[in-house]
C-alpha cells in the first residue's frame, strides 16, 4: 500500500525551500558590501544603489552638438578669470542674499544622487573635484556641467599644496588636464585640500591666474554627524555671501545626500538664492 504524503512535512519542505531561495538571492547583494556598489547605510538609514560605470568617450570624440552642451558660461567657471584677492572665503554680504553650496572630494558614487537632488529643486552648486577620480566618472562630470553647476580643481590626490613646489604644480596641472579631457576646459577655480594655504601658494596661484575658494560655513558633514545635524549647522551659520563646505566624496556621503534637499529648502525659506561660486564672486569669463 503506497504511503500517503504527510501534508505537514510537505508544507515544511516548501517553507524551507522558500527560505533557502531567499538566502541564495541575497548572497550576491550581501557580497557587495564595501565594494562601492552599495555603500553602508548612514545613521539616517539612507542607502543608495549605483549603476556600474561605463567608459566615457574622450571630449575630442564627442559630436559638435554634445560639445556644445559643455560650453563655458559665466556660472560654470570653465574659463573664468580670477579676481583679487587670490583667497576668497565668502562673497558679497549684500541684500541679494546669495549663497554658494560647494562639494569636495568627488566625483564619487554619491555625486550623481546629489545632482539629482539639486536638479529637482533647480539649485546650482560648485564641485571641487580630485583629478584622479575624474576619469572613471567623466559622464558624471559632464552631467554636472550640463546642468549648470561649476567645476573646480581640488588637486590630483589630496595632499597639502602649501609648499607650492614642483609637486604642487603637477597636482594642479594633472587635474586641469583631467578636466579638459572630460569637458574640454579647465577653469580658474581651485580649493586647497584641507584649506591649507599660505603666502607661497598665494604667489603661485596669482601667477597661474587661479582663484583659491575657501569657505565660511563648515557643518562637518565629513564626520557623519547625521543629516539633521548637517542641515541645522548650515542654517545656523549661513549669512549673505556664504560659501558652504560639503562633500560628495571621501567616504560614506549618504547623510550629505539626505541633507541637501533640506538645506536647499531651508535656505530658500530664509530668502537666500543658491548660485555657483563664479556667480557669487562675480568672476568674468576669459
Amino acid at each position: 500500500m503506497p504511503c500517503r504524503p504527510d501534508p505537514i512535512a510537505a508544507r515544511r519542505r516548501r517553507a524551507t525551500g522558500v527560505v533557502l531561495g531567499a538566502l541564495v538571492l541575497a548572497l550576491p547583494i550581501a557580497g557587495c558590501g564595501g565594494s562601492g556598489d552599495r555603500p553602508a547605510h548612514g545613521d539616517d538609514g539612507v542607502g543608495w544603489r549605483f549603476r556600474p560605470l561605463a567608459a566615457a568617450p574622450p571630449f575630442e570624440t564627442l559630436s559638435a552638438r554634445q560639445r556644445a552642451t559643455l560650453a563655458p558660461t559665466r556660472s560654470n567657471g570653465l574659463t573664468c578669470v580670477a579676481a583679487p584677492p587670490v583667497r576668497r572665503r565668502h562673497g558679497p554680504r549684500d541684500r541679494r542674499r546669495r549663497v554658494a553650496l560647494t562639494f569636495d572630494d568627488g566625483p564619487s558614487p554619491y555625486t550623481a544622487p546629489i545632482l539629482r537632488e539639486l536638479e529637482r529643486r533647480r539649485a546650482r552648486a560648485t564641485f571641487f573635484q580630485l583629478g584622479r577620480q575624474i576619469g572613471p566618472y567623466q559622464h558624471v562630470v559632464r552631467q554636472l556641467v550640463r546642468r549648470g553647476h561649476a567645476l573646480g580643481n581640488h588637486s590630483w590626490s589630496h595632499p597639502s599644496l602649501a609648499p607650492a613646489d614642483a609637486r604642487t604644480r603637477q597636482q594642479l596641472d594633472d587635474t586641469a588636464a583631467a578636466e579638459r579631457r572630460a569637458v574640454g576646459h579647465a577653469g580658474c577655480l581651485m580649493r586647497p585640500p584641507g584649506g591649507d594655504i599660505g603666502e607661497r601658494l598665494d604667489r603661485l596661484l596669482r601667477r597661474r591666474g587661479q582663484q583659491a575658494v575657501l569657505w565660511d560655513v563648515d557643518p562637518g558633514d565629513w564626520s557623519r554627524p547625521g543629516a539633521r545635524m548637517i542641515v541645522t549647522r548650515v542654517l545656523q551659520a549661513v549669512r549673505p555671501g556664504s560659501i558652504v563646505l560639503l562633500h560628495d566624496g571621501g567616504g560614506d556621503r549618504s547623510q550629505t545626500v539626505a541633507a541637501v534637499p533640506w538645506i536647499v529648502k531651508g535656505l530658500r525659506k530664509r530668502g537666500y538664492h543658491l548660485v555657483t561660486v563664479p556667480t557669487l564672486l562675480g568672476l568674468r569669463r576669459r
